[in-house]
């Protein structure tokens, strides 16, 4: 789900449900036009400060995606844009996403209380300075993987081989972090800060690049048709059929939307657009997925 949304638009609301709000903001927090409507500025000596809540403990997964246009720094200093904590009750945050001085790619901090890594990619050779840029990181325990995007398309992974995070009672802070025994302040704009607690596929990044869906609907469940078993013939073609179901009860189709793995590509494959073909005959599972809802389809070929 959408655990936190900035928006702001003069003021450090939090437009998601849980009303993350920022409660506490350090120094001068000012809003200029944004890359939507307002964007708050960080002057490299304020930044915002959120509560603790239950919500922000994004062990299992999570994504962080945010429009940044940083303003120029002749130090060409590290810029924190989020941390879980400040390392100052000597427990370092579970996650730190933050940015190069100069070049626009990320890095991000990952701890658990055994194991901490800083992942990155290799150098985009395009300068952040004074222009918007969507940066995009997605983590998932499960696969292992720490995704980056810049501008909605993906550019690199980084391996997290240490299972979940830790949670920790500290508070959220917004262009404020620790980073390498120092703390640091980001310098410039920011606006459409969003968390989620579940990490977006390409299809949910590149939308909200595209702001063709300003803010991803929340389903309670999903339904797949065929719903549980089928059976087809070898070379033969099945189309799967995904409906969203939100809380009201309403239903939407988002076969397009959805994510599909085939469990033995050699028996059964399935396209982006839940196509499935059979290859031989055997048997295999798709798992159909959204967010994390899923389903599984279990399939003979005969």
């Amino acid at each position: 789900m959408l655990v936190a949304h900035y928006k702001f638009e003069g003021d450090l609301k939090d437009s998601s449900v849980n009303k993350n709000s920022g409660n506490i903001a350090h120094g001068d927090i000012t809003f200029d036009k944004g890359k939507n409507g307002k964007a708050a500025i960080f002057d490299g000596e304020s930044y915002i400060e959120v509560e603790d809540n239950d919500s922000l403990n994004l062990d299992e997964a999570f994504t962080i995606s945010v429009w940044l246009n940083k303003f120029e720094d002749e130090e060409y200093r590290y810029s924190p844009i989020l941390s879980k904590g400040t390392g100052s009750k000597s427990v370092d945050p579970p996650y730190v996403l933050y940015h190069d001085g100069a070049i626009a790619y990320p890095f991000l901090d990952l701890h658990n209380y055994d194991e901490w890594d800083s992942l990155s990619i290799e150098d985009s050779g395009e300068y952040m300075y004074d222009r918007w840029h969507l940066v995009t990181v997605t983590f998932d325990s499960a696969t292992e993987k720490v995704n980056f995007y810049i501008d909605g398309a993906f550019i690199g992974y980084g391996s997290w081989e240490y299972g979940e995070l830790y949670n920790t009672d500290q508070n959220l802070y917004i262009g404020y972090g620790k980073l390498d025994r120092m703390h640091e302040f980001y310098i410039g704009l920011m606006d459409e800060l969003r968390i989620y607690n579940y990490a977006l596929t390409d299809k949910e990044i590149k939308a909200l690049y595209n702001e063709t869906v300003p803010e991803l609907k929340v389903y309670t469940s999903i339904l797949i048709t065929p719903s549980k078993m089928a059976i087809i013939k070898a070379e033969g073609i099945l189309n799967i059929n995904v409906t969203g179901v939100m809380k009201d009860g309403k239903k939407e189709n988002i076969t397009k939307l959805a994510n599909y793995q085939s469990s033995d590509t050699k028996i059964v494959t399935v396209s982006k657009e839940g196509k499935i073909e059979t290859l031989k005959k055997g048997k295999a599972t798709v798992t159909v997925s959204y967010g994390k809802l899923k389903k599984v389809l279990n399939i003979t070929v005969k």
